[in-house]
């Protein structure tokens, strides 16, 4: 079923106004009875719910577009999700993405899901834009699209990021 989705995610994107990269999309969505197990949404539903996101922005955007005429891909590097609270089967919910920043380093993506006003799982992905195994300057990017500036944030979001990446990568086992 996540391939339905994320088809549904495609086609649906098409029908929908474009975004600047400043923007949010937002999305509705159900959890449907193949992505809950015993009661509540699971955890590969959750993150297939996310990935419509990010190709639901990519589209709106421009990029995917342009990413397939250069052969480029967007590989996710790191993502760190906070489950806050369960979707149980049929709920109704909302997903936020953006990007919340982008350096040299990689581009990073936001999620929110919201049930209610009130969040259900939030979400930080950092990936970077890639044609074989060199990465794609920034710059390039945002001049084939017509960026004049990157989101930026403030304070150490990126830094935690770096230092969980960091972590996993050398710690034993």
């Amino acid at each position: 079923m996540r391939h339905v989705r994320l088809l549904a995610a495609v086609v649906a994107a098409r029908f929908r106004g474009p975004l600047t990269v400043e923007e949010e999309s937002k999305l509705t969505f159900r959890v449907w009875p193949t992505d809950v197990d015993v009661s509540i949404a699971n955890h590969a539903a959750v993150l297939t719910v996310m990935e419509t996101g990010r190709i639901d922005f990519m589209i709106r955007t421009g990029f995917f577009g342009l990413a397939r005429s250069h052969h480029w891909y967007f590989p996710l590097r790191t993502l760190r999700v906070l489950y806050l609270r369960p979707l149980k089967m049929l709920e109704k919910a909302e997903l936020t993405t953006g990007i919340v920043h982008a350096d040299d380093d990689g581009i990073y993506i936001r999620h929110a899901i919201r049930r209610d006003g009130k969040d259900v799982a939030l979400a930080l992905a950092k990936g970077a834009v890639k044609h074989g195994r060199d990465r794609v300057p920034l710059d390039r990017i945002a001049s084939e699209l017509g960026i004049r500036r990157w989101p930026r944030f403030e304070g150490d979001a990126a830094d935690l990021l770096e230092r969980e990446e960091r972590w996993l990568r050398e710690s034993p086992g």
